[in-house]
């Protein structure tokens, strides 16, 4: 089972040659955990071997829990037009994808979401989407990047910060409609390991 810590170790310089290497103590090790090859004839390979047990790729996660709210704050003009605060709440556990389409990130994951509370207008010609899919870059110990996609591009959403239990992404932007400030959106997703 993979854990998030230690990070001291998945962490480094995520992506680079050096994180793919297993340290060598003398004895016969795996010495590339990246090479589809068994190294130290023990008949395991890369990351199935215990020698990649600390080495970036092998200590990345397979699958992460999200959680993610969305608040609309209307202002006063939304107010007037009969438009209120309004949040919406979804979940899903995201599974690595072998095919990882975004060039950007270290690893990509996809789930299908559940919605755990919604109390705002939705737009019959827009439904809400029932599966996301997420891209990361394990950049620092405290922080990862994160990536979404939307009709097949990769937009990065920004950094997901270690709260001590999950990787936090915030961002508060201002909802326009027809030219008209309706107020803002606050998104908030985290991230963790199941």
């Amino acid at each position: 089972m993979h854990r998030l810590l230690p990070l001291a170790l998945l962490f480094g310089c995520a992506g680079s040659a050096d994180d793919l290497v297993a340290q060598d103590s003398g004895a016969e090790v795996e010495l590339a955990c990246d090479d589809q090859i068994d190294d130290d004839a023990d008949g395991l390979t890369d990351c199935d071997d215990s020698d990649c047990a600390d080495v970036a790729p092998c200590t990345w996660p397979t699958s992460l829990n999200m959680d993610a709210t969305l608040f609309f704050d209307a202002n006063s003009l939304a107010k007037l037009g009969g438009y209120d605060d309004c949040t919406t709440h979804f979940t899903s556990t995201l599974q690595m994808q072998s095919d990882n389409d975004c060039a950007e990130c270290d690893r990509i994951y996809l789930g299908n979401f559940t919605y755990v509370s919604d109390d705002c207008p939705q737009d019959p010609n827009n439904p809400r989407p029932t599966s996301g899919e997420y891209g990361m870059v394990f950049g620092s110990e405290t922080s990862w990047t994160a990536f979404f996609v939307n009709q097949g591009t990769w937009t990065q959403m920004g950094a997901a910060n270690d709260d001590g239990s999950a990787y936090v992404f915030t961002s508060t932007d201002t909802v326009d409609y027809q030219g008209t400030e309706v107020g803002s959106l606050t998104t908030t997703f985290r991230f963790s390991e199941p």
